[in-house]
């Protein structure tokens, strides 16, 4: 089983070369600001087109700049847990990360029980019943954390997941990518220590996208 992603987007002053092949497992994606690593993420989510070039995952034709097949993003089997975190405002804590299993028809209360043990690993089991407004940054960032865990898919992406948490509570919470229900979990992160729970290793330089690592 593997991810592939070839080809280029171009975005503005940004421009991509991609030439990934992953394995199943955890890849850290590292770079410096704006070098395009979100926008790597968005590619393969479908929130962007690929210019040239083609995403495969475990033979699939997903994009492709030829007269392929397209998957729009809900199509996808991907789910992506961004940097402002999206929660719904609407729904308690508890009922944010139950909501992928109240749409595949999960009863209520065993969609709930499920998401309260996704929050009590990310420590927030005391908040479960608080809206997302009642919450600061970092809290709000474990709730969507444990949403990611909740939802099971074959790639899992996560832009920044760990930025707004203390650094006192980080390394509990990082201990958690394993338990990630995807075949393929990517992440972005600027802290090197996010990246050593990482099988492999994506580093975003200056227009180009290349692995550096695989363990």
């Amino acid at each position: 089983m593997t991810l592939d992603l070839t080809g280029r987007v171009a975005r503005g002053d940004l421009t991509l070369d991609i030439d990934l092949h992953l394995s199943a497992g955890l890849t850290a994606i590292t770079g410096a600001n704006g070098s395009g690593k979100t926008t790597l993420l968005r590619v393969i989510a479908g929130f962007e087109r690929l210019d040239a070039g083609e995403l495969t995952i475990d033979g699939e034709v997903i994009d492709t700049s030829g007269a392929g097949p397209i998957s729009a993003a809900h199509e996808r089997p991907v789910t992506m847990m961004f940097q402002d975190h999206r929660l719904f405002d609407h729904l308690s804590a508890v009922d944010n990360v139950a909501f992928a299993a109240r749409r595949r028809r999960t009863p209520r209360a065993e969609a709930r029980q499920t998401a309260m043990s996704h929050l009590e690993a990310v420590g927030m089991a005391s908040l479960a019943d608080a809206r997302p407004r009642a919450l600061s940054l970092g809290q709000r960032q474990r709730v969507a954390l444990a949403r990611t865990l909740a939802a099971p898919t074959r790639v899992a992406l996560l832009d920044e997941p760990f930025a707004a948490i203390d650094e006192s509570g980080r390394a509990a919470v990082r201990a958690l990518l394993p338990a990630v229900d995807a075949t393929y979990v990517l992440w972005v992160t600027h802290d090197p220590a996010d990246a050593t729970v990482a099988t492999q290793h994506v580093s975003v330089d200056r227009g180009v996208v290349r692995q550096t690592l695989t363990r």
